[in-house]
């Protein structure tokens, strides 16, 4: 999914380099949450729970990547990836505590 979005990024001229570079990141955190829930010893709930709403949290926020203006600067879309990256951390953070008491 990087590959294809980098090569996207180079062959559509619509593709602004920020939201390449954006969009990239966004695959790049979302594959790290992933091999963190493999990783971790979680509950089998909890890691089915998370193999399907993370690539699902993910593709809305490669959509807002992608409509997102080139400035960091009140940029919205940027501060709402932001916190939904870190409500996922958190959740994850929140079933390997629950994991360990149970």
């Amino acid at each position: 999914m990087l590959l294809l979005n980098i090569v996207l990024g180079v062959m559509l001229s619509s593709y602004n380099t920020f939201n390449c570079l954006l969009n990239s990141g966004i695959i790049i955190t979302t594959i790290a949450l992933l091999l963190g829930v493999s990783v971790l010893q979680l509950k089998d709930g909890f890691k089915i729970s998370f193999y399907c709403l993370f690539p699902f949290i993910c593709s809305i926020e490669l959509i807002l990547g992608f409509l997102s203006p080139e400035s960091l600067t009140d940029n919205h879309y940027i501060i709402t990836i932001i916190v939904i990256t870190f409500i996922q951390l958190s959740i994850l953070v929140l079933s390997k505590i629950v994991s360990l008491i149970n």
